[in-house]
């Protein structure tokens, strides 16, 4: 059982950076270097500790994220490995927030890369502390100082070069720690037996010449430490960390290192750095929270032990053997055994049996967890991804994980009618195990869709879906929901009459519609004097204008922001009924609206894109070309220089089905987007002829 670790002892951590890097590598490698696992691991048999699941082991790619931790130094490290590809950002931007730092992982040969920069951005707009490890110096054509002249000219970047390579390439074997003056060697090869020894005769003078440059940086950090420097004073160790670790905090100084994750080369000592350069949770005193009880006002905590319980779940993995696996942060408080927390997002208690940290897919039992440490609980029933967990005595939502939402779906269905309840009960599973993933019943369309981050993204969950539950299924491009409104205001009657013998049927309204601002809805009022239509009866007449605000008059999909009046009528003492007066209110409906000038509105998204800028102008005319208005520009990075651009646009979602593919085909993958609802926008012409003609036509396959 791991003992529990008091938060000034713990470091949290995010391997990111471009797909291929080497970072489930390094993960392994850190975990071996740690005495958690007796062998690093390997892509090519599946043998990686974070790679476990089934379509990892297949594509030999990182999809989901996975948790492992070390003991060193007296301290608890938690290393979260995320996933490289752009599709699967929702994965790595809740890992990031659950964490407290990142270790960036560049090729030592590829350097900066699209992902590198875009990893880079997001870091760095979120002051989210850094070490940059550049692995497989033990390629041909490793170059530790192209990588970092690439970083300086590409990202930006202020670096302090931590350590150093004793060689390059093949005879690659250990790396000169420029801080502490040693040389660090495995004892043999493939052994996390480290030797720290003298700094090799031909690197005495490099090594040197890099201390002093890296102490005239430390000292940028402190005054007292400036004094120093023009004293011309040297500088012990604790120095320099002190005087790096003021810059690191405020985004200013980032320290890059190096080694080979595979032979476990330069791990110790990334794992040293870590210690001394990352944040602690302790660092973190406050959070913001919502009051629950004040109507979700805001709140700031203490981020303590002494505060009653908080923790975040930040993700859940579904397991169809093992079961569910809630991964949460501590916000507050301390997590003991067998206790009773309150879901405060769906008003829930959860029993806590036994709490866990994990090694890859293994459950490792911890004795208690701190503020500010990572753990799962298992088999949590109400609890999903973004969940605030609460002592009994607290009610507050502590929303630290914020993800983008879907750009990219799918309608989805099983070709075997028999299966189709089935793939829903999996998929709404699927919804809750991943909030980036959104699966829903479109009544207007009549298809069940998927939406993701991409294209990739929704591939590898089917195939995901269909290997472990062998159900065949059919996908297509997703219909458009669209609507239909009026735009100037008219009137109708319609007279209900029917007799049949008995009692009859007998209602007459007089409707008048308005035309309302978009997005306001509908409404219904009533102006009726003299009893004309006896008050027991309206109920019937608005039941009747509900029905038919169902389907519109010029393709059949639903009407929206539109007043309904009810001005006048009649009734009959015997014949008339609640239903004759429903019937009656359809008819008048559909006949105002026929004489309102009635449109069909598209929706419409707020589009956010990140663009390299030399890609700047096909975009530009890219967004024209699909009927979109940018709306404007703006570039900035860490540093104020310019060297991404977002675009802000307003588009038809109609012409963003396939954009997440066609962008990266466009600007060679060196841009994203994310997108929101932003409103309803009338369309005309031959895009509406078009969508008329493809209801029909739909609707026609249905009758």
């Amino acid at each position: 059982m791991v003992k529990k670790y008091a938060k000034e002892n713990i470091r949290n951590v995010v391997i990111v950076g471009h797909a291929g890097t080497g970072k489930s590598t390094l993960m392994d490698s850190i975990l071996f270097t740690g005495n958690k696992i007796k062998k690093i691991g390997s892509h090519n048999d599946g043998s990686l500790i974070s790679d476990f699941d089934i379509e990892e082991k297949k594509k030999k790619m990182s999809v989901h994220t996975a948790m492992g931790f070390v003991e060193t130094e007296d301290i608890k490290i938690n290393i979260i490995d995320c996933p490289g590809h752009a599709d699967l950002i929702g994965e790595r931007r809740a890992a990031i927030q659950a964490a407290d730092a990142a270790i960036l992982v560049l090729d030592s040969v590829d350097g900066v890369q699209v992902g590198t920069e875009k990893v880079w951005r997001y870091l760095a707009e979120n002051n989210i502390p850094r070490i940059i490890f550049v692995n497989k110096m033990d390629q041909e054509r490793a170059s530790y100082e192209n990588v970092i002249t690439s970083m300086e000219a590409t990202l930006h970047a202020n670096l302090v070069v931590a350590a150093i390579p004793i060689s390059e390439g093949d005879s690659f074997d250990g790396v000169v720690d420029i801080i502490e003056m040693k040389s660090m060697k495995q004892k043999a090869p493939g052994s996390n037996e480290i030797i720290r020894g003298e700094i090799p005769a031909d690197l005495v003078d490099k090594v040197q010449e890099q201390r002093s440059r890296t102490v005239e940086l430390a000292a940028e950090g402190d005054d007292e430490l400036i004094e120093m420097f023009l004293e011309g004073k040297d500088f012990d160790a604790d120095k320099i960390y002190r005087g790096i670790n003021e810059q690191i905090r405020q985004n200013k100084l980032h320290p890059v290192i190096c080694g080979a994750a595979l032979k476990g080369v330069g791990v110790q000592t990334l794992l040293h750095f870590i210690k001394e350069f990352m944040p602690s949770p302790a660092e973190k005193a406050e959070m913001e929270a919502l009051d629950l009880d004040k109507n979700a006002s805001p709140v700031t905590i203490k981020c303590n032990e002494k505060e009653p319980l908080t923790a975040v779940v930040w993700k859940t993995y579904i397991d169809q053997f093992a079961g569910k696996f809630s991964y949460f942060r501590v916000i507050s408080g301390e997590v003991t055994s067998e206790i009773e927390l309150m879901n405060t997002d769906c008003k829930e208690k959860e029993k806590i049996g036994k709490i866990y940290t994990m090694i890859g897919k293994e459950l490792v039992e911890v004795e208690g967890l701190s503020t500010g440490d990572i753990g799962v609980f298992v088999k949590l029933d109400k609890t999903i991804t973004t969940d605030t967990l609460c002592d009994l005595s607290r009610n507050i939502k502590v929303p630290i994980i914020n993800l983008p939402g879907p750009v990219f779906g799918y309608s989805i269905k099983a070709k075997d009618k028999k299966d189709e309840e089935k793939l829903g009960q999996i998929l709404n599973r699927y919804d809750e195990q991943y909030p980036t993933l959104h699966y829903s019943y479109n009544s207007e369309t009549r298809q069940a869709t998927i939406y993701g981050m991409g294209q990739l993204h929704l591939d590898i969950t089917l195939d995901e879906i269909h290997e472990k539950y062998k159900i065949e299924f059919e996908t297509d491009v997703p219909r458009i929901s669209y609507c239909e409104t009026i735009t100037k205001k008219a009137e109708a009657q319609y007279k209900h009459k029917k007799q049949s013998g008995g009692h009859g049927q007998y209602g007459e309204v007089y409707l008048r519609l308005h035309p309302k601002p978009r997005g306001e809805g509908y409404s219904f009022k009533e102006s009726i004097v003299g009893g004309v239509v006896p008050k027991n009866y309206i109920p019937g007449v608005e039941k009747g204008v509900l029905e038919a605000l169902k389907e519109g008059v010029v393709a059949r999909y639903p009407v929206v922001d539109v007043e309904v009046e009810l001005f006048d009528g009649s009734f009959h003492p015997v014949d008339s009924s609640e239903m004759s007066f429903k019937i009656a209110s359809q008819h008048a409906f559909r006949k105002a609206m026929s004489d309102a000038a009635p449109v069909i509105l598209e929706p419409i998204m707020h589009v956010s894109v990140y663009v390299d800028n030399q890609f700047v102008g096909d975009v530009m005319g890219d967004i024209t070309s699909r009927r979109g208005r940018v709306l404007g520009m703006d570039s900035k990075d860490e540093e104020n220089k310019e060297s991404i651009t977002r675009i802000r646009a307003l588009i038809p979602h109609a012409e963003l089905l396939r954009y997440s593919i066609d962008l990266t085909a466009l600007t060679q993958n060196k841009a994203v987007f994310e997108m929101e609802f932003h409103g309803y926008e009338p369309i005309s012409g031959r895009v509406a002829d078009k969508v008329i003609a493809d209801r029909e036509s739909m609707l026609a396959e249905e009758s």
